[in-house]
C-alpha cells in the first residue's frame, strides 16, 4: 500500500514539533544562545522606527572574533599541537613517534585547525564547545575498473586475498610479459611487540621497474601464524630475510628462519645483505647504502607500489630522520621493502607446480 503524501505545512509543522521536543529547548541557556546568535550577527531589534537609525551594534562579533586569534596563538601557532612526555629515557623514541604521529593525524588527515577554529567558536558564542571524537572500523567495498594491465599488475590483483577479481579479459600488444616471466621476490622483517612485516614484490626487467604488490603486518603472533599469511601466496617466490632470523637461544634451538623454513616458507638459505661490491663476495648490512639505492629508484620512476597498500603507506608517511638517523620505530615494512628490494639478485619467475605443496626441509646441519 503506497504511503500518503503529505503536504509542505504537515512537513514544517512535523519539524517544529521535533525541535520543540528536542532535549534543552527553551531553558535559559537556550534563549541565552539565540539571543547570543542575534548579537553576533547584528540582526535588528524588532522596535526600529522607520526614518531614524537603523545601526546595530557589533560588539558580540567584534570581541569574538578578536579573542580567537590569541587562542589559535596558543594551540595551534607551534609544530607540536601535542606532545607526548616519556617516562624514561627507554620512552624517549616512543614518545617522539607518538608526537609526530598524532600531530599528523590531527593536523593532516583531520583539518586540526579547522576544527579548533569551529571549536572556539561555538565556546564563546554558545558557552560551551564540543568536538566528538571517535575510531571507526569498517569494511570499504570498492568496485575498480583496470584497462591495458600489465601481467605484474593483473598477477597482483589476482593473488591479493582482498580483492575479488569479477570479470576479465585479454589484449595482444606486441611482445609482452608472460606471467612464467615474471621475477618475484619477498622479505620479511621479525617482530613480536612490533609487527611482524612481509612483502611481495615483482620485477619488470625490461623497464627495470620494482613492484610492490603486497604486504602483510601483525603484531604478537607466532611463526606458525605468519606462515599461514605467506603460504597463502605463491610458494614459488623467494623470502629474504634480517640477519637475527639465524640467532639461536640459549638452549641452542632453531632460529627463526629454520622455524619457519620447517613450516614451508621458501626463506633464502642465507640470511639479507646489500649487493656486494665489485670484488667483493659478500655485501653489507648498511641500512644507509639500501635507502639510497631505493631513492635514487623512486627518483627515476623505477619503484611503484600499489595504491591498494594502505599499511604500507602508513609507515611510508612516518618514516623519518631525527638528527640525520633514521628513527627505528613503526619501520617494519619499510625495512622489509629495503631487504626485498636489496635482494632483487634472488629474484625468480615462474608458477613451478613443485612449488603447490608444502616444502619439507631437511636438517644438513646448515645455519
Amino acid at each position: 500500500m503506497a504511503k500518503e503524501k503529505i503536504t509542505e505545512d504537515e512537513l514544517v509543522a512535523r519539524i517544529k514539533s521535533e525541535v520543540t521536543d528536542s532535549l534543552g529547548y527553551g531553558d535559559t541557556i537556550s534563549q541565552h544562545r539565540e539571543k547570543a546568535m542575534e548579537y553576533y550577527y547584528s540582526q535588528p531589534f524588532g522596535n526600529e522606527v522607520e526614518g531614524r537609525s537603523q545601526y546595530v551594534d557589533s560588539t558580540v562579533q567584534d570581541t569574538i572574533e578578536w579573542i580567537k586569534p590569541s587562542l589559535m596563538r596558543v594551540f595551534a601557532s607551534g609544530d607540536e599541537m601535542v606532545k607526548f612526555n616519556p617516562h624514561g629515557p627507554e620512552d624517549v623514541a616512543m614518545a617522539e613517534q607518538a608526537t609526530d604521529y598524532v600531530n599528523y593525524v590531527f593536523a593532516k588527515d583531520n583539518s586540526g585547525w579547522e576544527i579548533l577554529y569551529s571549536w572556539f567558536t561555538d565556546a564563546l558564542l554558545s558557552k560551551n564547545g564540543i568536538v566528538k571524537v571517535w575510531w571507526d572500523e569498517y569494511e570499504d567495498y570498492k568496485r575498480e575498473e583496470y584497462h591495458r594491465l600489465t601481467d605484474i599488475e593483473l598477477s597482483a590483483l589476482v593473488e591479493n586475498p582482498a580483492v575479488e577479481v569479477l570479470e576479465h579479459s585479454e589484449y595482444s600488444e606486441g611482445e609482452g610479459f608472460e606471467v612464467e616471466e615474471i621475477l618475484r621476490i619477498a622479505a620479511i622483517d621479525f617482530g613480536w611487540d612490533h609487527p611482524t612485516a612481509v612483502v611481495w614484490c615483482a620485477l619488470n626487467t625490461e623497464e627495470e621497474i620494482f613492484y610492490i604488490y603486497d604486504c602483510y603486518r601483525a603484531s604478537k603472533a607466532s611463526p606458525s601464524v605468519h606462515s599461514a599469511v605467506i603460504r597463502s601466496r605463491p610458494h614459488f617466490i623467494p623470502i629474504a630475510y634480517p640477519h637475527d632470523g639465524n640467532r639461536r637461544d640459549s638452549m641452542g634451538n632453531p632460529g627463526l628462519a629454520d622455524q619457519y623454513r620447517n613450516l614451508g616458507c621458501n626463506f633464502l638459505l642465507e640470511h639479507f645483505t646489500n649487493p656486494p661490491a665489485l670484488g667483493n663476495n659478500k655485501g653489507s648490512n648498511s641500512i644507509e647504502e639500501g635507502l639510497m639505492a631505493m631513492l635514487q629508484a623512486i627518483e627515476a620512476d623505477k619503484f611503484k607500489v600499489f595504491s591498494t597498500l594502505s599499511d604500507w603507506f602508513e609507515e611510508f608517511r612516518m618514516y623519518h630522520r631525527k638528527d640525520n638517523k633514521v628513527v627505528p620505530l613503526r619501520d617494519d615494512l619499510m625495512s622489509a621493502t629495503r631487504y626485498a628490494f636489496q635482494s632483487q639478485r634472488y629474484a625468480v619467475a615462474g608458477k613451478d607446480p613443485a612449488w603447490t605443496q608444502d616444502v619439507e626441509y631437511r636438517n644438513y646441519g646448515i645455519i
